[in-house]
């Protein structure tokens, strides 16, 4: 794996244009051309694109064609968003400083912990000539990661940005087990396993802070009740926008004073009217979904951790099948959706107030 160096891919396009036109050889022309076309791919994901701005019944006709394709999961996100947040007091933010190779390295070590396959996938990639890691500093304290398959899908442009908090670890952990699964599934990113997809990013990133724990904490715990509160608040918003859709029809959707009349007659705030109108509901279902679905592996782990294992890779694998046939192998699988859900909180709670007592 290299350092993503836009002017090097740059370089590399031109010159694979310019020997496709000289080359004679049809094949050999095509391959310059397919490798063109792919450092033009990988230009055109990292360049900042200038989009319109997007009106708020644009975003609700989005959000009706989601819930059509995947309105079976809707009880579950339901659920979770009658959660409450866990309150706790806000703590300055412990800086690791781990650099690049640091973070490389902490990334292996996990997935060695975690399955000897998933290691060598990991290790594989990091050692990949053709790979590419593109990493920033946050802005504004914004996280955001991306994984990009190749056109082999065996190598990868990953994305991350870094903030120099235990963050950057779990963001490394969160995108290299997305690659994991492509490369085990290369249909596991497909728009069918959109509310699957997430699982088992999440679930690695469990394991990983609560492997955290005697190193940081309660600075660890802090991490987990953050994340807790983060896809309580995705799931209210997804469950507002749900309620939208439900009580207005498509006419009333685009008068937009009285959409936000209503949802300010609801309480929701100036952030939150943001949220529901103008970001998408896959941003906010699909995780908060796959959380609730992480948490339960999380649970089984606990008890058997092949096991738990075997169930997530039976996860990855699935394939071929539309969102509700998805969610009904997820339940032969014994996965039971938001049993653990106040248990998990619990513990989160649990190990918060004893970290004030110490």
């Amino acid at each position: 794996m290299k350092k993503f160096n836009y002017q090097e891919i740059i370089k590399d396009y031109i010159l694979k244009r310019r020997l496709a036109k000289r080359e004679q050889d049809p094949t050999k022309r095509l391959e310059y051309e397919n490798d063109a076309n792919w450092d033009r791919y990988v230009l055109d994901s990292v360049t900042p694109h200038i989009r319109r701005p997007i009106e708020h019944d644009e975003v609700l006709d989005g959000d009706t064609a989601f819930m059509h394709a995947f309105g079976d999961y809707a009880p579950y996100v339901r659920d979770l968003a009658s959660s409450e947040y866990i309150e706790k007091e806000e703590t300055p933010e412990k800086k690791i400083y781990a650099n690049i190779g640091k973070l490389l390295m902490l990334t292996r070590r996990f997935y060695e912990s975690i399955k000897k396959e998933y290691y060598t996938n990991v290790y594989n990639v990091m050692a990949d000539s053709e790979s590419l890691l593109r990493a920033k500093k946050s802005k504004r304290g914004k996280f955001a990661g991306e994984v990009i398959p190749l056109a082999n899908r065996k190598s990868f442009l990953i994305n991350v940005t870094l903030n120099g908090s235990i963050q950057d670890y779990l963001t490394f952990v969160h995108e290299f087990s997305h690659m994991n699964s492509i490369i085990i599934n290369d249909e596991h990113d497909l728009y069918s396993k959109t509310c699957l997809y997430e699982i088992d990013a999440l679930f690695m990133e469990m394991l990983a802070i609560d492997g955290l724990s005697d190193t940081f904490g309660s600075e660890a715990n802090d991490y987990s009740i953050d994340i807790f509160n983060d896809y309580v608040y995705s799931s209210r918003i997804a469950a507002a926008k749900m309620d939208l859709l439900a009580t207005f029809s498509s006419s009333e959707i685009r008068n937009k004073p009285n959409i936000v009349n209503h949802l300010e007659k609801e309480g929701y705030t100036l952030e939150e009217l943001k949220d529901i109108l103008y970001m998408d509901i896959e941003e906010f279902f699909k995780y908060s979904f796959a959380y609730l679905v992480a948490i339960e592996l999380f649970y089984k782990y606990k008890e058997n951790k092949e096991e738990a294992i075997n169930l997530l890779d039976t996860i990855i694998k699935m394939k071929d099948k539309n969102a509700r046939e998805y969610l009904e192998e997820l339940n032969k699988l014994g996965i039971v959706i938001g049993q653990h859900v106040n248990e998990y909180k619990g513990m989160l709670v649990e190990r918060y107030e004893h970290g004030k007592r110490l």
